[in-house]
């Protein structure tokens, strides 16, 4: 058989030879690849990668043929440190062509990847599975210092491989990412991914060498990621579509839940895209046709356990995007029947910190490193269409005491071009509801950068019973009722400094604000304010006219003395540095149709006041003029006295200044009886009050003069108050009451107001008090002023008479003449006597004794020589003493004149000191006698001479003899 062999062998030609040569060798090689090589690699392959990566690496077959120049790789594993899989698959399969000699590159019929399988696991903090392997990858190039010259024997751009694939196949991928850091480990999971790339080429220099590639996953939950086009890759050019169809958000939300604050139910995702992707000097990226899908979308608040952000559903259409001109547009986005709940807390709105993910460890600042590279065109964002229909939104304010909710729904808006880094404006027009029954409607354009818009607001029948728990958050008060409205044009511009312009006009209609218990303290028909100008930047607020139609305002003091603003006002929180002020005008207020009340339940009884039928305006108030405003208002108090207000005002200017005359008539006093009993001690019989005021206020000290006239003034019974005046003051009253029962008094005051303890009621009332005490104390003072300063309070009669003098007739006619003024006054009249009158009665004595019947007075019986000689003889007689030692002796050659007049001198000096000695003796009963004929004589004088009624007049006690007795008649005065 060898021989047959050799024989064959040698007997063959070469053609033959060549043959079987190359058969044997083809064997040989099909031997070697299928039974040699495949081991070798799978052995080769394992012990590299476990060497390398010091991980377990499990290949169950590596097959190579030969023939078909193709190498399978069967369930491939490189294992986790926990012996589970990191990265495997079940199949790799790559078929080589022979035809790559003829096409100039490595080309590859099919590259196919069978159930790939991933699982990333974090397992703590920045730590994951695959952390060792990343070590590994770092060589020493990519650790050396940046700064590191670069080897020069590298080329700067080294050509990409001639490669190409007839088909790149990826099936049923499943990557997962397993995060073992919290309590209960989370996974997500894309499964099944699949991957195909036809016709690849690196060597492609167009669109037409196609490339084309569709890459396809599957999230969790449902839903798919397709990705299809076509690239080449000399140049860089790619162009396709992404889509991301029906992708179920709450997976994705769930595995997210340690860094989410919020969760999500419900949401389903799509989104689908044309892109272009060019490299040449730069890189390029288009996006055309943009859309995007968004339905039933919640967002769940579990700490309040409800759903804080509804959208069911979300459309954004044409959506385009350029690299090269930096821009981004969203063509058309509509929102339907979006639903919004946000809190305000005291940090902010919780939807800011519901969506800002949860920082599990702190974050450390970098230091700031300088960056010198120039700063890129920004990116200009353009939304061309917003549409937003049926929305819901609603905000619950939770740093008020009572949390207040305020709902606008539903709200509808459309807006177009808006742009950020575009010149180009937007526009905009709405309506909503704002709680269920208020209108709201907005239109208007602008742009954001630099910022200038203008909007105009139409408000009709906004509800401020709604407000209600932001007015308790400054006021204990409640609003039942009541609705706004306005008309205004807004308009804000700026950069830096923002500036915001109002004009139109504004309203409240129907008010109703109650004081605890549900006690009115407000009510308004209309205000209206029109012409309406509010000015930030220049701080000035100018209405043209506001006018009060229907007001109704009530103050009311409680039983504990407290106003309505102790009862109202909240504890201020501390004072605020005032900033500069702003320039208030209002050209004109006109208040029609209103009233005011006034009652004090700390009164006993209750006092009430009523100011009906107000009427009037003010024209020209300004806080910057140095002209003061005018002021023309009529009222009735209590439905019948008229009231007016007359003059110029300007309280809102630095220096405020007043000017004012008011007028009051006819007011009934009766009602005036808590404050009569209380300061006076008595209540109001009768009486009627009118006034007539001139008040003035400049800066801070008030000059008032007012005439106060009370007409039929009269006290009636006794009210026990400790605060009443303790002076007669029916007395005094009766002393400043005239014949006709008026009581008219002018009353000057004045004080500074800075002064914490003065008020204006209080400067008045002070002076008021004043007149009044001074009538009831010194009312003789008080008459004298009205008798021309004659003093009332003593008649005087000559001394030791009973008989009236000129001067005692004078001051009774001036008396008779004020009684007689003053029906009401009663007068009492005691006789009195003093030691004047003692001596007058010795002396009337005496010279009775020496002249008899005859004596007059001691001027005109001193002449009588008789006389002399009594006088002087008596003397001797009673002191026993020479009368001549009562003067000086004469001179040496004194004539008879001389002589004749100190005998004359000598008597009228003995007729002193006797009269002196004798009225030691003057009984007092004769003084008692000369008193009472003294009061008799008077009354008497003042019924016959004067006319006045007897009734009036009363005689008390005599009061008889003492130093500083009166010699006449001693007046007192009493109310009749």
């Amino acid at each position: 058989m060898a021989f047959s062999v050799r024989s064959r062998w040698q007997a063959a030609s070469r053609r033959q030879r060549i043959l079987v040569i190359l058969a044997a060798l083809y064997l040989l090689y099909t031997l070697l690849g299928f039974f040699l090589v495949s081991p070798l690699l799978k052995q080769q392959l394992t012990n590299t990668l476990q060497e390398t990566t010091g991980r377990e690496v499990r290949l169950e077959r590596v097959l190579f043929n030969p023939l078909t120049l193709s190498l399978t790789l069967d369930d491939f594993g490189l294992l986790d440190k926990d012996g589970t899989d990191f990265i495997a698959f079940d199949r790799f399969y790559a078929n080589f062509q022979l035809s790559s000699l003829f096409r100039r590159s490595w080309h590859f019929r099919q590259i196919a990847l069978t159930r790939p399988r991933t699982q990333v696991t974090q397992v703590g903090e920045g730590q994951f599975n695959f952390d060792d392997l990343l070590a590994l990858a770092t060589t020493p190039e990519e650790t050396a210092a940046p700064d590191a010259p670069p080897d020069s024997d590298t080329p700067d751009s080294a050509p990409l491989p001639a490669l190409s694939v007839s088909e790149l196949l990826l099936e049923e991928g499943d990557f997962r990412f397993v995060d073992r850091t919290g309590e209960t480990p989370r996974q997500m999971v894309l499964a099944p991914v699949s991957f195909r790339v036809a016709d690849f080429s690196t060597r492609g220099s167009g669109e037409d060498d196609a490339n084309s590639y569709n890459l396809l996953v599957t999230g969790p939950g449902g839903g798919s990621f397709n990705w299809t086009g076509h690239f080449s890759l000399n140049p860089l050019i790619a162009t396709g579509e992404l889509a991301l169809n029906g992708v179920d958000l709450p997976p994705f939300a769930e595995f997210l839940s340690d860094q989410l604050r919020f969760t999500v139910p419900s949401g389903e995702l799509s989104i689908q895209t044309a892109y272009r992707l060019e490299t040449g000097d730069d890189l390029r990226l288009w996006l055309t046709e943009g859309a995007v899908q968004l339905n039933a979308l919640v967002i769940h608040d579990p700490a309040q356990e409800i759903d804080v952000v509804t959208l069911p559903e979300v459309t954004l259409g044409n959506v385009r995007l350029d690299t090269a001109t930096r821009t981004l547009t969203l063509g058309d986005l509509s929102l339907a029947t979006p639903a919004v709940r946000a809190r305000l807390l005291a940090d902010g709105v919780d939807l800011a910190t519901l969506f800002t993910p949860v920082q599990t460890t702190p974050v450390e600042e970098a230091p700031a490193e300088q960056d010198d590279t120039p700063a890129s065109e920004p990116w200009a964002l353009i939304l061309e269409t917003l549409h937003l229909n049926a929305a819901q939104l609603a905000l619950r304010d939770e740093t008020l005491p009572a949390p207040g909710e305020l709902a606008l729904a539903p709200v509808t808006l459309t807006l177009r071009d808006l742009a950020l880094n575009d010149p180009r404006r937007f526009s905009l027009d709405g309506e909503a509801t704002l709680a269920e029954s208020g209108q709201i409607t907005l239109g208007g354009e602008g742009q954001i950068a630099p910022l200038d818009i203008q909007l105009t607001l139409a408000a009709n029948s906004l509800p401020l019973p709604a407000l209600q728990p932001w007015v308790q958050s400054a006021l204990r008060v409640t609003v039942p009722a009541g609705t706004a409205s306005a008309d205004l044009t807004v308009r804000a511009s700026g950069e830096d400094d923002i500036t915001v312009a109002i004009t139109g006009g504004a309203g409240v209609q129907n008010l109703d604000v109650r004081e605890a218990g549900d006690r009115p303290l407000l009510a308004l028909k209309e205000l209206a304010l029109t012409g309406l100008d509010v000015d930030t930047h220049g701080q000035r607020l100018r209405v043209q006219q506001a006018r009060v139609n229907g007001l109704d305002a009530r103050a009311l003091i409680d039983p504990q003395g407290r106003g309505v603003a102790d009862r109202i006002l909240l504890p201020g929180e501390g004072n605020t540095e005032p900033g500069a002020p702003w320039h208030i005008q209002l050209d004109r207020l006109v208040l029609a149709d209103s009233q005011s009340r006034f009652t004090d339940l700390s009164q006993s009884p209750d006092f009430s006041l009523a100011l009906t039928r107000i009427n009037g305006t003010l024209t020209g108030l300004d806080s910057a003029a140095r002209a003061p405003a005018n002021i023309d208002l009529s009222a009735r108090v209590d439905q019948y006295a008229p009231l007016s207000v007359k003059g110029a005002l300007n309280p809102l200017a630095a220096n405020p200044s007043v000017d004012l005359a008011v007028t009051l008539n006819g007011y009934e006093m009766t009602s005036l009886t808590p404050f009569t009993g209380r300061y006076l001690g008595y209540a109001t019989r009768t009486g009627q009050l009118s006034v007539d005021s001139s008040v003035k206020l400049d800066g801070s000290v008030l000059d008032s003069r007012i005439r106060v006239k009370a007409a039929s003034f009269f006290l009636g019974d006794r009210v026990q108050s400790e605060e009443a005046l303790s002076v007669p003051i029916k007395l005094g009253l009766a002393v400043i009451r005239d014949r006709n029962e008026l009581i008219d008094l002018p009353v000057q005051a004045r004080g500074d107001l800075n002064d914490p303890s003065v008020s204006v009621h209080g400067i008045i009332l002070k002076a008021l008090t004043n007149i009044l005490v001074r009538a009831a104390t010194s009312p003789f003072s008080v008459l004298a002023s009205l008798a021309g300063g004659e003093n009332l309070e003593h008649i005087t009669f000559p001394a030791g008479s009973a008989e009236p003098d000129s001067d005692t007739r004078e001051q009774l006619a001036a008396l008779a003449q004020v009684l007689g003024d003053r029906p009401t006054l009663g007068l009492t009249l005691a006789g009195s006597a003093a030691d004047s009158d003692r001596d007058a009665l010795a002396r009337r004595r005496l010279g009775t004794e020496l002249a008899g019947r005859d004596w007059q007075d001691l001027a005109s019986a001193q002449g009588d020589r008789g006389f002399q000689r009594r006088t002087l003889a008596l003397y001797r007689d009673r002191t026993g003493n020479d009368p001549d030692t009562l003067l000086p002796p004469l001179a040496d050659g004194a004539g008879k004149p001389q002589r004749e007049a100190r005998e004359q001198a000598l008597a009228v000096a003995a007729f002193d000191a006797l009269a002196r000695q004798q009225a030691a003796s003057v009984p007092a009963d004769m003084l008692q006698t000369l008193a009472s004929q003294r009061a008799q004589q008077a009354k008497t004088l003042l019924i016959d001479d004067y006319g006045l009624a007897g009734e009036r007049l009363r005689i008390t006690s005599a009061q008889a003899g003492g130093a500083d007795g009166v010699a006449g008649v001693s007046l007192g005065l009493s109310p009749d």
